[in-house]
C-alpha cells in the first residue's frame, strides 16, 4: 500500500444560523488526495483543525473510535463517549476493520481510500444513485460540541449533509462540507468537521441531542455506488466548554 503525503487542503470557519436565537460555529478542514487508487490524503490540516476544535473543551470530553465493536457489526449500536455520555446509532452503517483484508469489501475500501482516523476500525456507509446513505445518532445528553472525521466523500458525486435536532425540533442543517467531483479524482480525501453551539441571549449554549447524517446519492454518476468512512466522533456538553470562540487559533 502506497501512502502519499502530497495533498491539497481547504479550511473554512463559518457561522451557521437557524433563526435569530440559534447559531453554531462550524470549523472544517479538507485534505484532498489526487494520487489515485490505493492512496489517501495525509491528515495535515484536518488533524490541525481537530486539535483546534478540541482545545475549546476540558479533558473530560468523549470520543467514539469504533474500536470496541466486532468487525462487521451493523444496525443498532450503542455508542460510548466516555466522560460526555452515550448514544444510539441506527440506520445505514457497518463497522469495518482494515486488518480483515480477506474480506473483499474491506479490500475494496482500502483501494478506494477508506481508512480509520485512529486504530483499525471505522464506520462504513454507502450511497447509490437510487438510495441515500442515512444514519442517525441519538445522544443521551444535550450536546453543544460535535466533531468527526470522514473519508472519501464526494469523489463520485454523493454529498454529505447533517440535520441537528433538539428533541423533535430541527435546530440546523449543515451542508457544503467537502469538495464534490464526478470522476473519482479525489478518492481517499478526508475532512474534519467541528460544530460548537453559540452562546444564546440567556447565556446558555445552543444544543442538540440528535444528528442525522445523509450522503445524498442522486448526483452519483459513472459508478453504481459511492462509499465513505466515519471515525473519531467527539461530543461535549455545554459545561465542558472552556473557551467561547473556535475562530481563534
Amino acid at each position: 500500500m502506497r501512502i502519499f503525503n502530497v495533498y491539497t487542503a481547504l479550511v473554512t470557519t463559518v457561522l451557521m444560523t437557524a433563526g435569530s436565537a440559534q447559531a453554531f460555529e462550524l470549523l472544517t478542514a479538507e485534505d484532498l488526495n489526487y494520487n489515485g487508487l490505493n492512496t489517501r490524503a495525509a491528515l495535515n490540516l484536518t488533524q490541525q483543525k481537530e486539535q483546534q476544535f478540541l482545545s475549546n473543551f476540558d479533558s473530560s470530553i468523549g470520543t467514539e473510535e469504533f474500536e470496541s465493536f466486532s468487525d462487521l457489526t451493523s444496525a443498532n449500536m450503542d455508542l460510548s463517549f466516555p466522560g460526555a455520555g452515550t448514544a444510539t446509532f441506527s440506520g445505514n452503517g457497518v463497522i469495518h476493520n482494515i486488518t480483515n483484508t480477506a474480506n473483499p469489501d474491506i479490500a475494496y475500501d482500502l483501494e478506494q481510500g477508506l481508512y480509520p482516523a485512529s486504530g483499525n476500525q471505522y464506520l462504513y456507509t454507502e450511497a447509490t444513485p437510487n438510495a441515500d446513505g442515512t444514519f442517525t445518532i441519538n445522544f443521551s445528553e444535550e450536546i453543544a460540541g460535535f466533531g468527526f472525521y470522514a473519508y472519501d466523500l464526494g469523489d463520485w458525486g454523493a454529498e454529505l449533509s447533517l440535520k441537528l435536532y433538539h428533541d423533535e425540533q430541527l435546530v440546523d442543517t449543515v451542508s457544503n462540507l467537502h469538495t464534490t467531483q464526478l470522476d473519482g479524482s479525489t478518492t481517499g480525501s478526508v475532512i474534519y468537521v467541528g460544530i460548537l453551539g453559540e452562546l444564546q441571549p440567556d447565556d446558555t449554549r445552543q444544543v442538540f441531542n440528535r444528528v442525522e447524517f445523509t450522503t445524498a446519492g442522486n448526483n452519483i454518476v459513472n459508478t453504481n455506488h459511492d462509499i465513505f468512512a466515519f471515525d473519531n466522533m467527539t461530543i461535549a456538553t455545554a459545561n465542558q466548554i472552556i473557551t467561547s470562540n473556535i475562530f481563534a487559533d
